[in-house]
């Protein structure tokens, strides 16, 4: 995402850059600097509800990490966006369409079976 706007830059999103990200690591540094935070969403498995919730918020704007239990995937990134923009319409559906295009986390909940 070079052509990103960073209007959300902070010395901890500096700090990462600076250590080196992966690609994925990468991405999500670059929404947060872009809209004040990023959604990462974990889908549901055999062994649990997905879940959903927000990273840099705190860094960005002073709020508190937001976390969605056994929502549809869409509602979840829907709300979390919404609790995280200050209400503002335009600024959701902007957000909505570039973090729905994230690929979704699939954890593997096999091993808490196996050994718990």
């Amino acid at each position: 995402m070079p052509n990103a706007s960073r209007e959300f830059e902070t010395a901890r999103t500096r700090q990462f850059r600076a250590a080196g990200l992966n690609k994925e690591n990468d991405r999500t540094i670059c929404l947060i600097e872009e809209f004040g935070c990023s959604v990462i969403q974990v889908k549901k498995t055999e062994y649990g509800l997905g879940w959903s919730y927000t990273v840099g918020a705190y860094d960005t704007a002073g709020k508190p990490k937001i976390i969605t239990f056994g929502l549809p995937e869409k509602t979840a990134l829907f709300a979390l966006n919404d609790a995280t923009s200050g209400c503002d319409p335009a600024s959701i559906s902007r957000r909505v369409g570039i973090a729905t295009s994230l690929e979704m986390s699939n954890a593997s909940f096999g091993w808490l079976i196996q050994n718990g």
